[in-house]
């Protein structure tokens, strides 16, 4: 028996390029709020830029060791 091949449906590529386009969408609103919430923290002076970014360099570490060690957990047995 041969292996049946997903037909083509150009409308299911459409779709995809719909999601992406929103998404981007969705990408750019929540960019835009973030920098402005920025803005106002800093221009009332609660917050500095550079606690901000030293805020925004601690996560992105602390989310890369999480990711380590989603990685390797792979390897060790529970």
């Amino acid at each position: 028996m041969k292996p049946v091949k997903p037909s083509y449906h150009p409308f299911k590529e459409v779709e995809i390029i719909a999601q992406i386009a929103d998404l981007k969408d969705v990408d750019y609103k929540n960019t835009l709020i973030i920098t402005a919430i920025v803005e106002l923290l800093v221009a009332k002076g609660v917050l500095t830029r550079k606690e901000i970014l030293q805020k925004a360099e601690d996560l992105e570490m602390e989310l890369s060791l999480d990711g380590i060690a989603l990685d390797n957990s792979r390897f060790t047995s529970s």
